[in-house]
């Protein structure tokens, strides 16, 4: 677990979970949060996450529960792990080794 000291410096807020944001704890948890959004930006063809919002509004939203949809063309079991990365309690968020598994397992039924 990292912890940020001396308030917030600049960082990427549309791909930083919410306890990273709000409370400076950086775990390999909240690295799932930003994998899901790097996950959303593939997908989406390189479009900046939340593009409609600044940064102040992309924390609002996401704390407020929203969650981006799913890029247009996106399979469905890529939406569903973007989704599970996002749960909002960093406990509830699959761990990268389950992730590597679902994604094994989707490119081995493409192959």
């Amino acid at each position: 677990v990292y912890s940020a000291e001396g308030g917030l410096k600049q960082i990427p807020v549309k791909w930083t979970a919410p306890e990273a944001l709000y409370y400076g704890r950086y775990t390999t948890q909240s690295d799932v949060w930003s994998f899901g959004v790097l996950l959303w930006e593939t997908f989406s063809m390189g479009m900046t996450p939340y593009t409609s919002m600044n940064n102040q509004q992309t924390r609002d939203e996401v704390e407020k529960g929203y969650r981006m949809p799913a890029p247009q063309g996106c399979p469905v079991e890529i939406s569903r792990i973007m989704n599970n990365c996002w749960q909002y309690d960093p406990q509830n968020r699959p761990t990268f080794k389950k992730i590597r598994t679902e994604l094994c397992a989707m490119y081995n039924k493409m192959t």
